[in-house]
């Protein structure tokens, strides 16, 4: 044996585990946590500091994958992989990452900043990750609160449409009684009440877009639409002192999002944006606000948040105003947590942080321009979501003779009727039950023959989607469908999911309706 050899290897063991207590205890002392990723994302180091925010130990994090097992299943985290890539390939990477606590299951939030280092003479990935947890819940808790008094904004506005609105389908169903044998009068009158409930119903929808919870489930989302919607909003709110425009150069793309936060975040910048006109002296609350909308190209500065390639399409909306505009020395401060130039009890600081947060949750980028006296722009930069989509052939009002027989249910005797002779008309044999008891009654007495129930889901004692189950444990193959004007009731949502039901939303238009029916009809239940 050569001593020396030994006693070398030995020397070199000693080192090694000195220089790997040392590393661990440099990284212990660091405020932020710590991660140390190898080319594949397999976790190699780890600090105490991230250890004890995931209440997690050294053995159950070392060599386990980053991306697989220590991150929340979360649809936004989706594109962690292209995050360490990109540093792989020498490119710092800045994102928000979520982890939860095995015991509890609690949420644990971070800021991370990856970049690819040397060590032991390898390329490694160094993760740095600041804990936002707090932030994020208290930003959340702001959302809701905003959320509450921008819906309370929202209703005096509508409720004034609602008196429009009703006023004339009084005024012009009073005149259709008085002209009811000038057929050309009447049609004009009926054809009006008409165009009056369809906007009824559009304000009904944007009411209850405010107002119901919707889970985080990012879905594709018509950004034409959805900025329409909010300009309706933004008119009701803002003094006639202020002109709100809007323009959209070409036709805008699907966005993939959660239609709440989206909604928030641009109502926030336009809420912003009404303030600054309103504060600034010489125009005595007059001005305008415009929300432009375009297709455009993603440049090297907004690859990496909207992990787009440079060249690809994005699309941008932009919010102006010629307010009273942000002071060059606070403008780098705008979008931290409680910071606000308001008066105190007049903001809480967290209105474009909000903005800053749901925007970078959706994979986008926002900045800003400003001239002081003179106003700004707000611009939102996020990627485009172009899914595939295939247009079903349109049947129902075509069909001449329908002779299977329908269960018609529904509380309101006036649906009833309106809803009888609509399929009377168009061929269909009709039933009709005003509770829960009549139609159990008659499904058990000729389930055998009738070919499809159309249930109202909201109902006393009885709701729509009880009767179904209990039709169901009649007949198994039980063919039905809803309508209602309300469907976001959680149970009600996973019912139709799950049993692949169809509902039609009140006001339907009869063509919509009879689709839906002939549909249900010839569709195999299985």
């Amino acid at each position: 044996m050569d001593i020396r050899q030994d006693t070398a290897t030995t020397n070199a063991d000693t080192d090694k585990g000195a220089a790997d207590h040392n590393l661990r205890s440099i990284l212990d002392g660091v405020y932020a946590g710590i991660l140390l990723l190898d080319d594949q994302g397999a976790i190699i180091e780890v600090n105490q500091k991230l250890l004890d925010a995931l209440t997690l130990t050294r053995q159950q994090v070392l060599g386990e994958s980053f991306v697989e097992e220590l991150s929340d299943a979360d649809p936004v985290q989706e594109n962690l992989p292209q995050f360490l890539n990109r540093a792989l390939s020498g490119e710092p990477q800045m994102f928000e990452w979520r982890s939860r606590r095995p015991g509890d299951g609690s949420r644990c939030d971070f800021e991370v900043v990856l970049r690819r280092i040397q060590f032991n003479g390898q390329p490694v990935l160094l993760a740095t990750l600041r804990n936002i947890s707090e932030r994020k819940n208290i930003q959340e808790r702001e959302l809701y609160t905003q959320h509450i008094e921008s819906m309370a904004t929202v209703v005096g506005g509508i409720a004034h449409e609602f008196s429009n609105i009703l006023n004339n389908v009084l005024g012009f169903a009073t005149l259709i009684k008085k002209y009811i044998h000038d057929h050309a009068k009447a049609l004009k009158y009926s054809q009006a009440i008409e165009q009056s409930v369809l906007r009824g119903d559009e304000v009904t929808q944007r009411l209850l877009a405010f107002a119901r919870p919707d889970s985080r489930s990012p879905e594709p989302i018509p950004l034409g639409a959805l900025l329409d919607e909010l300009v309706l909003e933004l008119r009701s709110v803002c003094p006639d002192t202020i002109l709100v425009a809007q323009r959209y150069d070409g036709a805008l793309p699907d966005i993939l999002g959660v239609k709440k936060e989206l909604q928030q975040a641009v109502l926030n910048l336009c809420f912003n944006a009404r303030d600054a006109i309103l504060q600034k002296p010489q125009t005595a609350g007059h001005g305008t606000i415009t929300l432009h909308a375009v297709r455009t190209k993603v440049t090297e500065a907004l690859a990496a948040a909207l992990l787009l390639p440079v060249g690809e399409e994005c699309v941008t909306v932009s919010v102006s105003d010629d307010g009273v505009g942000i002071r060059e020395e606070i403008a780098d401060r705008i979008f931290d947590p409680f910071f606000t130039t308001k008066e105190p009890g007049r903001g809480t600081g967290l209105g474009l942080s909000i903005v800053y947060t749901i925007v970078r949750g959706h994979h986008g980028a926002i900045n800003v321009e400003s001239s002081y006296g003179e106003g700004s722009t707000f611009r939102v930069a996020l990627p485009i979501h172009d899914p595939l989509r295939s247009t079903p052939a349109r049947r129902g009002e075509s069909q001449a003779r329908n002779p299977e027989l329908i269960l018609l249910v529904d509380d309101e005797l006036p649906m009833l009727e309106f809803g009888r002779d609509i399929l009377v008309d168009h061929g269909y044999r009709v039933i009709t039950a005003s509770d829960a008891a009549e139609a159990l009654e008659i499904y058990r007495r000729q389930a055998g023959e009738i070919a499809l129930v159309i249930l109202d889901l909201i109902m006393p004692r009885m709701d729509g989607g009880q009767i179904y189950i209990e039709m169901k444990r009649i007949n198994k193959s039980v063919k039905a469908m809803f309508c209602s004007g309300y469907t976001s009731d959680e149970v009600i949502s996973s019912l139709l999911q799950e049993e692949h039901l169809r509902a039609v939303r009140k006001p339907f238009r009869i063509s919509e309706f009879l689709t839906s029916v002939r549909e249900t009809l010839d569709t195999p239940r299985s």
